[in-house]
């Protein structure tokens, strides 16, 4: 649900609908991972509380007072119950009282803790927030920058990569064996803006790495599979549609950061993939999941996706390589 009103904060600056609503939890504080027709799920989860955090800095930087509020809730919250200074990384999950943490320490929640930090960094001109940023992305993605692009997604509660997680279940819908193409690209675009807010050349390379193991080992058009395994052999070979959005990202970013064609041309190949395979033309929106023949399935999930990856893939060819999406919409560079 936090997911949700980033978009909504991004669309018109119109605040959060999860601040003062039933996602939040009045007793304890912090937000709940969902909220259902027959109840809520409570536990509290860095992944939900990563993007309250992106959803207030973006509503802020539009320079509406409840973002700065709700953004200011969420660091705090962050900073007292998940953030790990030793580790340079974020807890993942705890219970409805911000006790019991679970021992699995994950990529995916740290990665958009990574996001909301960048976008706090601009939102608040504080420092902590772009070092946090750069350690998380040098403990993740940083491995790629010497071509290690694999990323490991799951590790134990002292950072020890576990890659055979889940192998059993490789399927599994939040955390599947082996390495998820899409976050090769999330982690690529994230590395590609503090590239260009730091300067800091191994960002570049992991970036570039990143991508180009993407393609080689994920790129089965109409898509990129969804999971490999640690030799590149696609584990789960469905397509879903947020890899897709994450690619367009990453390649405009590759294409400000290099000037090289190659990329340019990778970013008209993915969108015209996604534009016959994807978008729903009829109804709107984008298809979760499609097969290997283009044809739109539910396998995975049952109904269409929410609009956080689709949404951002039509404004990032307006960034500029050291923005995030906020502060390039507040700007209108």
């Amino acid at each position: 649900m936090p997911r949700v009103a980033l978009v909504w904060g991004q669309d018109a600056g119109v605040g959060s609908p999860c601040s003062d609503g039933p996602g939040h939890d009045d007793e304890h504080g912090g937000w709940f991972n969902a909220v259902m027709p027959d109840g809520v799920d409570d536990r509290k989860e860095l992944y939900g509380h990563a993007h309250v955090l992106l959803a207030g800095s973006s509503v802020a930087q539009a320079g509406f007072a409840e973002g700065e509020r709700l953004a200011r809730e969420a660091s705090e919250l962050i900073d007292r119950h998940y953030w790990v200074e030793a580790d340079g990384a974020g807890l993942d999950s705890l219970d409805r009282t911000f006790a019991n943490p679970d021992p699995y320490r994950g990529l995916n929640g740290n990665m958009h803790l990574t996001e909301a930090y960048l976008a706090a960094y601009e939102a608040f001109g504080d420092d902590v927030f772009l070092d946090r940023a750069l350690r998380l992305a040098r403990r993740l993605s940083g491995p790629a920058a010497s071509g290690e692009y694999r990323l490991v997604e799951h590790f134990d509660q002292g950072w020890t990569p576990v890659r055979d997680y889940n192998r059993e279940v490789p399927n599994h819908p939040f955390r599947p064996y082996g390495s998820r193409v899409g976050h090769w690209l999330e982690w690529a675009k994230l590395d590609l803006q503090l590239y260009g807010i730091t300067g800091q050349e191994w960002l570049l390379d992991a970036a570039r790495t990143l991508v180009e193991g993407a393609f080689a080992d994920g790129w089965h058009e109409p898509g990129f599979v969804y999971t490999v395994d640690w030799d590149g052999t696609p584990v789960v070979d469905a397509r879903f549609f947020w890899p897709m959005a994450e690619a367009t990202g990453a390649l405009h970013a590759l294409v400000l950061a290099t000037g090289e064609d190659r990329w340019q041309e990778l970013y008209g190949r993915v969108w015209q993939q996604a534009q016959a395979h994807f978008v729903d033309h009829e109804r709107g929106g984008w298809h979760s999941e499609v097969d290997g023949d283009g044809r739109p399935v539910l396998v995975t999930w049952d109904g269409k996706p929410d609009l956080y990856h689709v949404f951002q893939a039509t404004l990032y060819p307006r960034l500029s390589l050291d923005q995030g999406l906020a502060a390039a919409l507040t700007s209108g560079r």
